[in-house]
């Protein structure tokens, strides 16, 4: 199966799709844009697909459509897999900061005890992606810093077992507490079940 190879990145002339079943055509700069267009319209109009499994589906058909097989865009699925390994890309130092801004120009808000809690059961329980990464980053060495600052002494009944997230290799610890709002997700792709997924 055809995945996107970077789903954070632009291709050129941006995300483009038409729906087989209604011809619509969809325009989006970000995949999670297109995921949400496409939910949407797919919503609207009977015997479109959004049956368990439709975003994978999606993507083979947007690469398929836009003849990005064997492209920078798109790979086979075997070599898309996310690798708790690959080295720190500059987009999640990106994200982070992204993060890091909103929440400070959001008021340094954070969300009660209970939702905390609410959000490390279920990312405890997500087993693909709740994760070690083994990655070393020798210039990052104010991130610790900078995650101590957002939750403080906070603890959660789950502390122990959260990781790290697979799909924006963020600090489960740290995520927990921070609004949905302030976290950095563009063009990323979220399970249905996860918190971080916009509704």
């Amino acid at each position: 199966m055809l995945k996107l190879t970077d789903p954070s990145s632009l291709p050129p002339g941006e995300y483009k799709y038409q729906q087989p079943e209604t011809g619509f055509k969809i325009q989006a700069r970000s995949w999670s844009q297109m995921l949400r267009q496409v939910r949407s319209h797919r919503l609207g109009n009977e015997g479109t697909d959004l049956s368990e499994g439709w975003e994978a589906r999606l993507e083979e058909e947007y690469c398929i459509q836009n003849s990005l097989d064997g492209t920078p865009w798109c790979s086979d699925e075997k070599y898309y897999a996310p690798d708790p390994d690959r080295p720190l890309h500059w987009s999640d130092i990106r994200n982070f900061l992204f993060s890091m801004i909103q929440w400070v120009s959001g008021g340094r808000q954070l969300v009660n005890q209970e939702e905390a809690e609410r959000r490390a059961s279920i990312c405890v329980e997500c087993k693909d992606f709740n994760v070690d990464l083994h990655v070393a980053c020798p210039s990052c060495t104010r991130l610790d810093e900078l995650i101590s600052e957002v939750k403080g002494d906070r603890t959660t009944s789950r502390d122990a077992e959260l990781k790290n997230c697979l799909v924006c290799r963020c600090h489960n610890q740290t995520s927990i507490w921070m609004p949905n709002e302030s976290i950095a997700k563009k063009g990323l792709s979220f399970p249905d079940w996860c918190w971080k997924k916009d509704q």
